[in-house]
């Protein structure tokens, strides 16, 4: 039978569960304290990370030998996220600058992989933003911070695709340095509001 550790405290599992999902139920609903969110999951030692995914819950308690959970209040996971996110919007501002680079010397396949990523490092960042606001109890009917952020950067996007779209690679590479670190910078006041409002929680 499989072993489980909460938060390094070693526990039973019920012997009528069979899977993952079953397990996950179980413990969301009767072991974690009001408040607690699962942070992260390990089977046998590796961490799991889409550990609500089908082909994961779906999986045989049997099969797995040590389960250890990491559970934590809300206010502190949201507070980690907006670790995360400052991190990532510096490093996201660098690789901006550094594909415009890449744009100015002709490096012109080098420059076109990297901006794909940026571009995806862009959506993952706002989403993680969006998480954000999304757990600080703000008014339903209220007007989301991010969301009108990211209205506000869509026109430097399209014309960011439209120089890359034309091989305009001058004009692309200014538009990154400039136009887009800039709409990126917006949302530090953005990010240090969110950091402030969990604090004071």
């Amino acid at each position: 039978m499989s072993q489980i550790e909460i938060n390094g405290v070693q526990t039973t599992i019920n012997s009528g569960l069979s899977t993952w999902r079953e397990l996950l139920t179980e413990l969301e609903s009767t072991r974690l304290t009001r408040g607690q969110v699962i942070a992260s999951v390990e089977f046998d030692g590796d961490e799991v990370l889409q550990f609500r995914e089908e082909d994961v819950l779906i999986r045989p308690l049997h099969g797995i030998g040590q389960i250890r959970i990491a559970a934590v209040g809300m206010k502190q996971l949201a507070l980690s996220a907006v670790e995360d996110a400052t991190r990532y919007l510096q490093s996201l501002e660098l690789s901006i600058v550094d594909v415009a680079e890449c744009f100015r010397n002709q490096l012109v396949d080098q420059a076109n992989i990297k901006l794909r990523q940026v571009l995806e490092g862009m959506k993952l960042f706002v989403a993680i933003l969006r998480g954000i606001e999304l757990s600080l109890d703000t008014a339903p009917n209220s007007t989301s911070v991010v969301e009108a952020g990211i209205e506000q950067m869509k026109p430097t996007i399209e014309s960011v695709i439209e120089a890359q779209t034309a091989n305009d690679w001058a004009l692309l590479a200014d538009l990154l340095e400039y136009e887009l670190t800039a709409s990126l910078s917006s949302f530090e006041p953005t990010v240090a509001e969110f950091k402030s409002k969990l604090e004071g929680q």
